[in-house]
């Protein structure tokens, strides 16, 4: 089983700086957290005041144990910065399975 957690957020726009190299100085102390397969941030192509963080953890326990971390509490810190509230998701995955090429890719029409 896998745990993914998504935070997507709005910064403000005069804080966006602020907010990055505070991302910027957290994400290697996140990704090394007990449990944490991988840790991802992204910026949006459409917006770039909107991000998104990924984690992904081997399961719950652990996932639960990180939101207690000291380095997400910096994370839960930058809540002032955001320009509105941050939208989360929780998802268990029971199976993952990979593709060799895009090519091998089933779309519905």
């Amino acid at each position: 089983m896998l745990i993914v957690g998504t935070i997507r957020m709005k910064v403000r726009t005069e804080k966006r700086l602020e907010f990055l190299q505070t991302m910027d100085a957290l994400m290697e102390r996140l990704r090394r957290l007990r449990g944490c397969s991988s840790y991802r941030f992204y910026v949006s192509g459409e917006d770039t005041g909107v991000f998104q963080l990924v984690s992904e953890w081997q399961d719950l326990e652990l996932f639960r144990s990180h939101l207690t971390s000291g380095a997400f509490r910096v994370f839960r810190g930058s809540r002032p910065l955001l320009s509105s509230d941050p939208l989360a998701h929780l998802d268990v995955v029971s199976q993952r399975s990979a593709v060799d090429t895009a090519e091998d890719w089933t779309f519905a029409s």
